[in-house]
């Protein structure tokens, strides 16, 4: 095959490559065998393509001695990844089934008697309509705050797609975080309010409801595991030097 025809077929695989997920072509990207490295980097086009550092096709079965164990094992570790997405799908739907039930039960059954008292000087039940954010902060913001909730759920979405093999703290945060955020959207959208229910006796504070829970337990676990994250990598850094 003529050197023009292998970078042809070359750049076409690095953005294959690329398009499936990094480690397969930064670092290991297109080698031409038998043609200098300088000479290949200058016809494609790659800056980051140098003389010392050669790429290596594998799983390109255009180039002379190579296999498709590359390309294999970046579609298996994307299988892989979204297995591992698949797996968060059923603790959401169950953190938003109890949020929609608990808000329906309030709808239904508190509203008309307003309050009750379920411990004593502790906890109670209290029907709210709050058209602000979590624990009724920014009140009367509603467009602002439905934008401002799907940034953060799409945030923690793309957190997870890239990353599904983060941590537990992480994961488990990310979990709640979306789940809480998309239960109060939801009512948000719907109703233009969201139904606290929640009410603490033994402190002057807001009402709230499983949703507000939710996220706030999240945020704390997703700080944990930001923290473990850095630690373990400060840990990594001094061990090798």
């Amino acid at each position: 095959m003529s050197l023009p025809w292998q970078i042809i077929e070359a750049t076409v695989v690095r953005q294959f490559c690329r398009w499936i997920g990094p480690g397969i072509w930064h670092g290991r990207g297109v080698h031409v065998a038998g043609h200098s490295g300088s000479r290949f980097a200058a016809a494609v086009g790659d800056p980051e393509y140098t003389a010392s550092r050669r790429l290596s096709c594998r799983g390109y079965p255009g180039c002379p001695g190579t296999t498709l164990t590359g390309l294999g094992k970046g579609m298996k570790r994307k299988q892989s990844n979204w297995k591992s997405l698949g797996l968060l799908v059923p603790p959401m739907l169950v953190i938003l089934a109890l949020d929609r039930l608990t808000k329906q039960w309030a709808a239904q059954s508190l509203a008309p008697v307003g309050s009750v008292e379920v411990v004593s000087g502790i906890l109670g039940w209290r029907y709210a309509e709050n058209r602000g954010a979590a624990f009724s902060a920014f009140a009367g913001a509603g467009v602002l705050l439905c934008a401002l909730t799907g940034l953060i759920i799409a945030a923690a979405l793309v957190w997870l797609i890239r990353r599904p093999h983060c941590g537990w703290w992480t994961k488990t945060g990310l979990v709640m975080l979306i789940a809480g955020g998309l239960g109060n959207l939801y009512d948000r959208v719907r109703f233009g309010y969201v139904i606290d229910f929640i009410e603490a006796l033994f402190v002057r504070f807001a009402i709230f409801n499983v949703a507000d829970v939710f996220v706030v337990t999240g945020t704390a676990c997703l700080v944990i595991g930001i923290l473990k994250a850095e630690d373990r990598s400060r840990h990594a850094v001094s061990g090798r030097g």
